[in-house]
């Protein structure tokens, strides 16, 4: 059986940071085709509405 790698450190690391941060941009793109508007997917993601709209300029 395949062992799992827990790291012991408190803070992630930037690569987890960066991969976190993708997924948020890619689920914000979702939730928008099907209709949702920016403060719905900030509640949904806990985000605040500025983080939302910031995804939404660099698109």
């Amino acid at each position: 059986m395949a062992s799992l790698k827990i790291c012991a450190s408190q803070e992630e690391s930037p690569d987890f940071l960066r991969g976190k941060r993708q997924a948020k941009m890619e689920a914000i793109q979702r939730l928008q085709a099907v209709g949702l508007t920016d403060e719905q997917i900030a509640k949904g993601l806990d985000m605040t509405l500025e983080e939302i709209q910031q995804v939404d300029l660099k698109e």
